[in-house]
């Protein structure tokens, strides 16, 4: 990170992923109430849970630095430890879903603190594996515009990864979080998308 300062607009746009993220969240946990048993809801609401969380802890600590020049460090790095344990607790539920059908599962998943790169490994691989699975089961249901939400949200989960490696100026970070803006606003199209198809099907 460089010496620039956050600012205030900066700092209340990085809770506009966060909300996207809400909205696909409560959706992909109304399928798990649909479908699943209650271990795999009590997983998927508690990753859901964790990634918000983590999400807006960043998000709020943002805001202090910006605002009242307030430098609370935990708020920054819990998000690593906390977004890392939410998707992993989203991915088995979603696995579940995808061996509805019996399908075969193809696993192929594509300068910072040390003690943080373990968490951001798992955060980002289960993330990728979310939406993936998301993405095709989908497909499968041949929900077009959902795949299609859950493929931008896997594409910004890896051009937000390359661009973590980057030096961090303020004006990358615009990027950064607009492209996270733009990968939850397609994980809560495709999560909108795939509960009415799931609430049709059991309901009918």
């Amino acid at each position: 990170m460089t010496d620039e300062t956050y600012k205030i607009s900066m700092a209340l746009y990085d809770f506009v992923p966060v909300f996207c993220f809400l909205i696909g969240a409560v959706f992909c946990v109304k399928i798990t109430r649909l479908v699943l048993d209650k271990k795999y809801r009590v997983l998927m609401t508690l990753g859901c849970v964790l990634i918000i969380l983590g999400g807006g802890l960043q998000a709020a600590w943002k805001l202090l630095n910006a605002s009242l020049q307030l430098d609370i460090h935990w708020m920054s790095q819990a998000q690593f430890i906390l977004m890392a344990f939410g998707y992993l607790g989203m991915l088995f539920p979603v696995i579940r879903l995808m061996r509805e059908r019996k399908l075969t599962i193809s696993s192929s998943l594509p300068a910072m603190a040390m003690w943080k790169v373990p968490f951001l490994a798992v955060m980002t691989l289960s993330s990728l594996g979310v939406y993936a699975l998301l993405g095709m089961i989908s497909i499968r249901k041949r929900l077009w515009a959902a795949a299609a939400g859950f493929l931008v949200a896997f594409l910004m989960v890896l051009l937000m990864g390359f661009m973590a490696s980057r030096t961090q100026t303020i004006s990358l970070q615009w990027f950064e979080q607009s492209f996270n803006t733009l990968g939850n606003l397609g994980f809560a199209l495709g999560s909108i998308i795939l509960y009415r198809a799931y609430m049709k099907k059991h309901t009918s």
